[in-house]
């Protein structure tokens, strides 16, 4: 089937650049964004990332360090808040010699830049009116507004190009980039050059109509969360379809799980790239072809992996992860709780690079099952267990308290009351027989207040990064 690229029915489900209807967004005038102002930073800090990846790790540390005090110093002297949290310390930034001394300052969580005043952490000299101002995904409920100025926004884009430019990205690739939000999308300066031209696919339409549109605008690159891969691939491989043939494939915002992994590259023929970022903190790690774990970006964040009591873990010891961002000083997050599990690897990655390595991503912590013996099951065990059941096109488990868990399944052809017995006593099992299992089929998911589709998720009450026990297994 041909879609004309201007059908309202093509538009429809594309974003378009009217920035009026972009409800979160408020972008600073172009004459402020264009080429003749940031191209030449951009491309020198794209240079400078690419040059240092390949120093030593003890060589990347010492910038690190340099880089954290200049923040943490800026930080204490215009913002309100930072300079509460260093005085309550009883430390000042001429105490701290580098990112080893980070524990010496309280975690911050995003309730407190939602509950704080405005004007308490941002930097009472920047020009916020000038701003761009940018949302989280809203997937606890409650979206976080964030505010960038100009140099900080594109240095943070230079950090993101970079992560696609070492896994085989091209500049002048066709993406396909399906996201999860509805309104209208602001296309960038650089796509008026024909530089990484970008299609946006709303990433909860129809799978059929999306398979429609990648096989009219035969993308280079398809960047999609997790999440929404397994009925897309399922589409393509029931229609027998062969003409949709990207190169690459990047993944974020989800956990992509080995099984995904494979049944994309194989019914795609394109390599598939894990990225894990935020929109507080950019693009924060990233798989190369190794895919040996995730390369920490240190020019842009200092990442942690904090224990049960919010001490800094071992590595290969599952933690939250607590990260400073190095470039943003107008709204600066200083050991945040991202909300976020994953585990830290004191060891390289084979490809030779010096960047300090994220082993494992393990989800969100609120998405954690806790039972009631306090124990916490991590998504990915969950994840692990029903992606190996057949019958199943996709599923969201949903732990309603301890003792209740939810399971919405959308079928496919191979689905039995055998698939319908094994996923109950599954979740028996990964639950200690310790709750009730309510299993419904159901055509298709809901979504979540981000408007993703979340395969797990937990809503048991807990009160803090701090109510965290190890999965024994």
């Amino acid at each position: 089937m041909e879609v004309e690229l201007e059908s309202p029915r093509f538009t429809s489900m594309l974003s378009t650049s009217s920035e009026a209807e972009t409800p979160g967004i408020r972008h600073v005038p172009w004459r402020d964004r264009g080429p003749l102002g940031m191209l030449a930073p951009i491309v020198f800090d794209i240079c400078r990332l690419r040059r240092r990846q390949w120093y030593t790790a003890e060589a990347l540390r010492a910038s690190i360090d340099k880089k954290l005090l200049t923040l943490l110093s800026e930080a204490y002297a215009h913002v309100r808040y930072y300079r509460e949290l260093f005085d309550n310390a009883h430390v000042t930034p001429n105490d701290l010699k580098g990112a080893e001394d980070l524990d010496a300052l309280p975690i911050t969580e995003k309730n407190t830049f939602q509950t704080r005043a405005l004007k308490d952490m941002t930097d009472t000299t920047a020009d916020l009116e000038r701003c761009k101002t940018l949302l989280t995904s809203g997937s606890t409920g409650r979206p976080l507004t964030i505010y960038v100025n100009r140099r900080e926004d594109y240095r943070m884009d230079a950090v993101w190009a970079f992560a696609f430019l070492e896994n085989g990205q091209k500049l002048w690739d066709r993406w396909a980039d399906f996201h999860s939000f509805t309104a209208a999308y602001d296309a960038r300066w650089f796509e008026k050059f024909g530089v990484w031209r970008t299609v946006h696919i709303t990433a909860l339409s129809d799978p059929s109509e999306q398979v429609s549109i990648l096989q009219q605008i035969r993308p280079d690159v398809i960047k999609i969360n997790p999440d929404n891969l397994p009925r897309l691939i399922s589409v393509i491989q029931r229609k027998g379809i062969r003409d949709i043939k990207p190169r690459l494939v990047f993944t974020m915002g989800g956990l992509l799980d080995k099984q995904v992994r494979v049944l994309t590259e194989e019914t795609l023929g394109a390599e598939v790239f894990d990225v894990y970022g935020s929109a507080e903190l950019g693009c924060i790690a990233w798989e190369c072809s190794m895919h040996k774990g995730y390369h920490i970006n240190t020019d842009s964040v200092v990442l942690e992996i904090v224990d049960t009591n919010g001490r800094k873990a071992r590595s290969g010891e599952r933690g939250r992860i607590v990260c400073t961002g190095l470039i943003a000083s107008t709204m600066p997050f200083i050991r945040y709780c991202i909300g976020d599990v994953g585990v830290l690897d004191d060891r390289l990655c084979p490809c030779g690079r010096g960047l300090p390595m994220l082993s494992s991503l393990e989800g969100r912590a609120d998405d954690f099952f806790i039972l009631r013996d306090g124990t916490e099951i991590a998504p990915t065990i969950i994840l692990n267990y029903l992606k190996q059941i057949p019958g199943i096109q996709q599923f969201k488990i949903t732990q309603q308290d301890e003792t209740q868990v939810d399971a919405d399944i959308v079928p496919d052809e191979k689905c039995t009351a055998k698939t319908i017995e094994t996923i109950h006593d599954t979740l028996e099992r990964i639950t200690h027989d310790t709750a009730t299992i309510k299993i419904s089929i159901v055509d298709e998911l809901p979504q979540d207040p981000s408007r993703k589709i979340r395969s797990i998720i937990s809503k048991v009450e807990r009160p803090g990064y701090l109510n965290y026990k190890q999965n024994p297994e």
